[in-house]
């Protein structure tokens, strides 16, 4: 993705990896989602776009002759875009005139206009932005992440229409800093847009297993091993004044020590 004076190209594949991120017309909860957010400042551009439950930022390059601006663009216009694109070379440049986006171009890859892409009302509904979405895909730094979160593996399979945007297979992943945080995977690309992916965890309704049910020859969890660890310490003290100890992991209690007669 680049922006240059005429305004944001993107890619057949950039497109439908932004598109399969947004919100769709289909689902009435969604449909206020069903938006692209494009943005240019200085030498980079933005393109984000999200259902609610994961999103996906582009991290592109501009030569800075472009006006800033934040637009979102509805995506019957962008799937409009898509269906002309005749291959992964040629790009839809989007000409945004103001506040306002009417007319996009396809270029073939030297740049030349072989198509374009009219509409009859403006593109770009209203002034304004995803709310907080730069900052949720900003990846966190020095937290120590959980043990284990549950991801929709429908959204996981999705991250293969990015890696096709990217152009590169290989992906970063970063763990969640929270048990109610995103997973983020990123794709550095081809050293001029970068890919991030926020998913948001599933609620886990799984009831836990009862005591009676459970395997007593499962192993040992990491958990389970610190503290036991850690009361193998504290037995001497114990023992030394008469007293005992009651550690209960995954509902499996471990008394330590014993009172003196």
């Amino acid at each position: 993705m680049k922006c240059n004076e005429s305004g944001i190209g993107v890619n057949r594949n950039e497109l439908k990896a932004l598109l399969a991120f947004a919100g769709k017309l289909k689902d009435e909860e969604r449909a206020h989602l069903a938006l692209v957010q494009f943005m240019v400042q200085d030498d980079r551009c933005w393109a984000y776009s999200t259902d609610g439950h994961r999103a996906v930022e582009a991290d592109g390059e501009s030569d800075a002759s472009h006006d800033r601006g934040e637009w979102l663009v509805v995506r019957q216009f962008l799937d409009a875009g898509v269906k002309l694109l005749s291959d992964d070379k040629q790009v839809l440049r989007l000409k945004f005139a103001g506040a306002s986006l009417t007319e996009a171009v396809i270029e073939d890859e030297l740049g030349l206009e072989v198509s374009n892409l009219g509409w009859p009302r403006d593109a770009v509904p209203a002034q304004q932005t995803f709310p907080g979405i730069r900052q949720l895909l900003k990846i966190p730094k020095s937290r120590k992440p959980p043990l284990c979160v549950t991801l929709n593996a429908d959204y996981l399979a999705e991250l293969r229409l990015v890696a096709a945007a990217a152009g590169r297979s290989a992906i970063d992943c970063h763990a969640p800093v929270g048990p109610d945080k995103p997973s983020y995977f990123r794709f550095p690309g081809d050293g001029t847009t970068v890919w991030t992916v926020a998913i948001m965890p599933m609620r886990n309704d799984a009831p836990d297993l009862d005591d009676d049910e459970e395997d007593d020859d499962s192993e040992e969890t990491p958990l389970e091993g610190a503290i036991a660890r850690a009361a193998k310490k504290m037995k001497d003290v114990l023992d030394e004044h008469g007293a005992t100890m009651t550690v209960t992991a995954r509902g499996k209690s471990t008394t330590v020590g014993a009172p003196t007669e």
